[in-house]
């Protein structure tokens, strides 16, 4: 259970004013306490803060050495996502990155059942915020001054997302709406900001333009490896948000390329639907009329298949469901009571539950993996 207390009760009423000198503390399963000091915490969300259940972005004062947060290694910068439709799939989708072959990070998460201000809440999921550190996407932070030479080339934290303004340009070619997030609007300079904005701008041109497209010099430019991956977990989702595009997220270290994921906002997922909605997202349609790109998309394929059906690595991605299931349904049933899915129109039920979340994805999710085989391995 986590505790959140402000000063005198205030209400947090904002997404972009931090609530300060708030307080944190979880206690566990066993009874044991423990307390994270002081804390700012502040709204988050677009559509999700406009409900009546809403997401918390929380931000330590100080980082907490040497301890776990439920396990999850320590940091500053958490969020608590508020399940306003469902319970499984954000969870769920993090598993399925995280089996990718080029994923060195897919966000932690665990279920915690939140008190504000002595108010329970309801049923909540603790994520890592993507940031980049050394237990999270681990690249170069960089500095004010790193404005030339191989110091200006990373890294950085991006996202394409069509929900926000802040820090966007629309790239030339792709007409991508990309926000730059890491270094952020105070820290980032006009060296860094044009190193970055034009390197978009030519990684797209090396898609765009015939000659040098055919010649292979996109690879020049993208981890291809990593934007396969990002693909197989993205389709086999469902993911029909990529095309606006809605939060997609990459990065580029120092002297690397543009690197795809992790994976995030996976609500209203549930495997159901055998459609390709990818296709014609992101490059994705011009990466796949080159031949060499489907066929290493298709030896990736064969790996990532075997991650989810179950190896030597991992269990069938059923047992992690099952698990998933297992932890959550008694809380999400209390929670439902209490807050109603205000509208799920992809569920066979307009009334949302846990039960029927999991049905869903349990009965689809091997028949969309063995169907999205099919499909790849027919190109």
């Amino acid at each position: 259970i986590v505790y959140i207390e402000t000063p005198d009760g205030v209400a947090i009423t904002s997404r972009e004013e931090w609530v300060e000198n708030s307080s944190f503390i979880i206690r566990y399963t066993d009874g044991s306490v423990e307390d994270y000091g002081e804390a700012n915490v502040k709204g988050r969300g677009n559509w999700s803060w406009s409900q009546a259940k809403k997401p918390y972005a929380i931000k330590l004062a100080n980082k907490p050495k040497g301890r776990t947060v439920l396990g999850m290694p320590p940091h500053k910068r958490w969020v608590l996502l508020a399940n306003p439709l469902d319970y499984l799939p954000n969870a769920l989708g993090f598993e399925v990155n995280r089996r990718t072959e080029s994923c060195k990070w897919s966000p932690r998460c665990r279920y915690v059942e939140l008190f504000l201000n002595g108010e329970y809440k309801g049923l909540y999921l603790l994520v890592e915020q993507i940031k980049i550190d050394k237990n999270r996407i681990d690249i170069s932070e960089m500095k004010k001054t790193d404005i030339d030479g191989d110091a200006v080339t990373g890294g950085y934290l991006i996202s394409y997302d069509d929900a926000y303004d802040e820090a966007k340009f629309r790239s030339h070619y792709y007409n991508m709406p990309v926000l730059i997030k890491n270094p952020d609007d105070d820290d980032i300079v006009p060296e860094q900001w044009n190193y970055i904005t034009n390197y978009i701008d030519e990684a797209e041109y090396s898609l765009f333009d015939e000659e040098k497209f055919q010649s292979g010099g996109f690879y020049n430019y993208f981890n291809v490896d990593s934007w396969i991956d990002y693909y197989f977990a993205e389709e086999l989702w469902g993911a029909y948000e990529l095309k606006r595009p809605r939060s997609v997220w990459l990065y580029k270290d120092k002297n690397d390329k543009l690197t795809a994921g992790p994976v995030w906002d996976l609500e209203q997922n549930y495997f159901d639907k055998q459609i390709l909605y990818c296709n014609e997202a992101l490059y994705y349609k011009r990466l796949f009329q080159r031949r060499d790109v489907v066929e290493n998309l298709q030896k990736r394929w064969v790996v990532f298949q075997s991650n989810l059906l179950g190896n030597e690595k991992y269990n069938n991605i059923l047992e992690y469901l099952d698990s998933l299931y297992s932890t959550v349904h008694l809380s999400a049933r209390r929670d439902r009571q209490m807050t109603p899915s205000s509208h799920n129109n992809h569920l066979s039920s307009p009334e949302s539950t846990i039960d029927l979340e999991y049905e869903t994805i349990k009965n689809g999710i091997i028949d969309k993996i063995k169907w999205l085989n099919d499909q790849i391995m027919s190109w």
